[in-house]
């Protein structure tokens, strides 16, 4: 029941290219959008934990960093392409212009 927002889609990251579920940079058009609580952004990075089954370690490390030094908000999503989900992923907002914004 949710609006569609065209964005385009780049691969990321090097240690996802040999899974089956890749990791993306996201670039949605038009102005910054409220993905998440408290962070607007128009950039963001879904992460495919491909090597974290249980979807454990990942979270766990930005948990705890969150604190002080990696301030970026994230949440776990459902990727759909094309009718077919791809698993869950997590969205990241793209971490430069996080720590630029909090911090600069």
């Amino acid at each position: 029941g949710q609006p569609t927002i065209p964005t385009t889609a780049h691969l990321r990251g090097q240690s996802s290219l040999r899974c089956e579920r890749k990791s993306y940079t996201l670039q949605l058009d038009g102005p910054d959008r409220y993905l998440m609580p408290n962070s607007a952004a128009d950039e963001y990075s879904l992460i495919a934990m491909c090597d974290d089954p249980a979807y454990v370690y990942a979270p766990s490390v930005y948990s705890l960093l969150a604190g002080d030094l990696f301030t970026s908000t994230y949440r776990f999503v459902e990727l759909i392409i094309d009718g077919r989900t791809r698993g869950i992923y997590m969205l990241v907002e793209k971490t430069r212009e996080e720590v630029e914004r909090d911090h600069g």
